[in-house]
This record gives structure tokens, C-alpha cells and sequence, in this order.
């Protein structure tokens, strides 16, 4: 599945290209930016009217080839100013929140047209180095009604905790320590897709990569009630191979497409739950079914991302 954003607007593209070349005319530009911004509104729900306004702008221009450079500094000075709106506003907040959730919309913009370092570059503080941001910092121990709350890493409920650091993912290396190494924030937010409207009912979570924040679901899809411990900490460790993935490839922009960064993150998912079966780590009969179900899952979508980029089925590269 390719990013729909990106899809959406090739066929326009094309479309604006026969249409000029038939008509020549002004009004076949203005019909062009008007689908431009229907599809950007469809696609990116979370984002304000002048951040659409600045999108639309810079897809125009990328693709009339008209004041391209003005249009990809505007939009970069968008995103340097919701990164400074993350950083002024305190953890949890609603500001924070909208900002960090505009940004994740912009992320599909982003990941096809600009290189990581010149993202980082536009940015008027300078991006995360360590785990500095001032959330709580004493483990929350239950997720039962919880509205909103922002923790570090090292806050994690201690029954998450246990299980990162049981499973063992690599030799010397601990889920524990991907998700301290990967994400400087993480937000537990119940029914995520009523305050971020570009996931889905189905998604556990969502990372935004020039924070390295992680959204996390903690609640169930089917019955409300929260998940257990064990699908919270793939969730993590899903969420973080995104961002280990977009540090590692930010600059290779044929690397970041959609495709090779779910495969990506779906295969150090896969790998977590086959050493969590391992491990065991008191999982019940029904535990250890629902994560072997969720490993069948896993790897046929791998299957799936591996067709989509012209590889062998069972091709596990990342």
C-alpha cells in the first residue's frame, strides 16, 4: 500500500498535464490547485487551513515547476514552527499535542520530497539528543481512566517495563534499550483516532519522527479495555523501528518510502514477537495464541511490502 497522499496526487499530476497540454489556459492551474487542496484536506485531516494553504502551494509549484524554492522554504518554516510550538508548550498539553499531530500529517510530505538534514537544518532549535524532556517520572501503573498523559521512557508501567527487558532482540540489546535509544516521549492517549484523525480505529500507535515522540492506544480496539502488557510493548517496539529507520535512512530518500519503512518496522515487530514466545514471561494460553496470530499477521505483510518493492516473498532485508 503506497502512501495515499503521494498516490492521490501523481494522478493528478498526470491529469493537469494532459489538461494543459488540450487547453493551455489559466483556469486549467486554478482547477489544479483546487483538487490539489481537496486531496491534501482528504489526506492530511489534521492539519489548519494555512497549513493546507502552504502544502498546496508547494505541490503546485513542485510540479508547475513555478517559485519551487519559495514554496519548499515556506514549508519548512511551517515545520520549524510547530517543532518550536513542541518545545515550548509542557508534555500533555493540548498545544503540544496539536502540534506534534500536525507534524505527523506533514510527515507524509516530508519523507518523499525532503532529505532529513535539510529538515533538521530549517529547524530554529536544535533537534532532540537525549532523553531531557521533563514528563513524569514515576512509573504510571495503570491505564484505566486515563485521559492523556506524556511519560519518558523510563516511566513506562513496570509490567512493560519487564517485558522490554526480558526480551532479549539482538545480542546486548534489550527491547528496553530500543525504545530508550528510539523515543524521547511517549504519549498514551485512549481512542487515538478521535484526537488524531489521520490513524485509524485499528492503529495502537503512531510515531512522529523529528521529536522522536511515540503515540500509543492503550486501549483495545473491540471492547475498550486496555491492552495487555505485552501487545502495549510491540506497539512500542513497532513504533520505534520507525524512528530507528528514519534516523538511520532520513537521507535516502528512495529508502524512506512507505513501503520499505513498514516492511522495516513489521519485521523488528515480527522479530520481537518471536522472542517474546521465547522468553515466555508468564503469558497465558490465550496470550501466546493472540501474539502467534499477530506473528501470521506480520509476516504476511511482509509478503505483502516485499511484492509491492519487487522482492523474493520471504526476502527479510531491512
Amino acid at each position: 500500500m503506497r502512501n495515499s497522499l503521494i498516490t492521490g496526487l501523481d494522478v493528478l499530476n498526470d491529469s493537469h498535464k494532459q489538461s494543459e497540454g488540450m487547453f493551455g489556459c489559466s483556469s486549467v492551474s486554478i482547477t489544479y490547485q483546487t483538487k490539489i487542496r481537496s486531496e491534501l484536506i482528504k489526506s492530511l485531516p489534521d492539519l489548519t487551513k494555512s497549513d493546507i494553504d502552504i502544502a498546496t502551494e508547494f505541490y503546485y509549484a513542485l510540479n508547475t515547476k513555478k517559485d519551487t524554492a519559495k514554496a519548499r522554504n515556506e514549508l519548512l518554516k511551517r515545520i520549524a514552527v510547530l517543532y518550536d510550538m513542541t518545545r515550548s508548550y509542557p508534555p500533555g498539553s493540548l498545544e503540544r499535542i496539536d502540534a506534534l499531530k500536525r507534524l505527523i500529517n506533514f510527515q507524509k510530505i516530508l519523507r518523499s520530497k525532503f532529505t532529513a538534514d535539510e529538515v533538521k537544518a530549517s529547524l530554529w532549535k536544535k533537534p532532540y539528543s537525549d532523553n531531557s524532556l521533563t514528563a513524569r517520572t514515576e512509573p504510571i501503573k495503570e491505564f484505566i481512566n486515563i485521559s492523556l498523559v506524556e511519560i519518558a521512557p523510563q516511566s513506562l508501567p513496570g509490567n512493560i517495563q519487564k517485558i522490554l527487558k526480558t526480551v532479549n532482540i539482538e545480542t546486548g540489546l534489550t527491547g528496553w534499550d530500543y525504545v530508550r535509544a528510539n523515543a524521547r516521549s511517549i504519549i498514551f492517549i485512549p481512542h487515538m483516532d478521535r484526537t488524531i484523525r489521520s490513524v485509524s480505529a485499528q492503529d495502537q500507535g503512531t510515531a512522529e519522527e523529528l521529536t522522536w515522540t511515540i503515540f500509543i492506544d492503550p486501549l483495545g480496539e473491540i471492547f475498550g479495555l486496555p491492552s495487555p502488557a505485552w501487545s502495549i510493548a510491540a506497539t512500542l517496539m513497532h513504533e520505534a523501528a520507525h524512528l530507528d529507520y528514519y534516523n538511520k535512512n532520513g537521507n535516502d530518500l528512495k529508502k524512506m518510502s512507505f513501503n520499505n519503512n513498514e516492511k522495516y518496522a513489521t519485521i523488528k515487530t515480527c522479530e520481537f514477537y518471536v522472542k517474546l514466545i521465547d522468553f515466555g514471561i508468564g503469558l497465558s494460553k490465550s496470550d501466546k495464541e493472540s501474539i502467534e496470530s499477530n506473528m501470521k499477521i506480520c509476516k504476511a505483510n511482509i509478503e505483502y511490502y516485499n511484492g509491492l518493492l519487487g522482492l523474493p516473498p520471504d526476502d527479510m532485508s531491512k
